[in-house]
């Protein structure tokens, strides 16, 4: 299975954190407002845990870092 990677300006984070959990509590909190597709995500392995709102994803790599998606909501 190949790894999904995205783009994002690590400004437009909605939450960050070492605990996968945390983020996906805020993702579930999140989404409840806005219906948006979210992302949870990591830099690399060991990095804290990411959150963005899939209108915030980039195709250019001069606006965006790359991430390694962790799951889609």
């Amino acid at each position: 299975m190949t790894e999904e990677h995205v783009l994002f300006n690590p400004g437009d984070a909605i939450a960050n954190a070492h605990d996968y959990n945390a983020v996906y509590q805020s993702a579930q909190i999140y989404k409840h407002k806005h219906p948006h597709a979210l992302f949870i995500v990591s830099e690399t392995d060991g990095k804290p845990y990411v959150l963005f709102d899939k209108v915030d994803q980039t195709d250019d790599p001069k606006d965006g870092k790359r991430y390694r998606v962790i799951k889609k909501m």
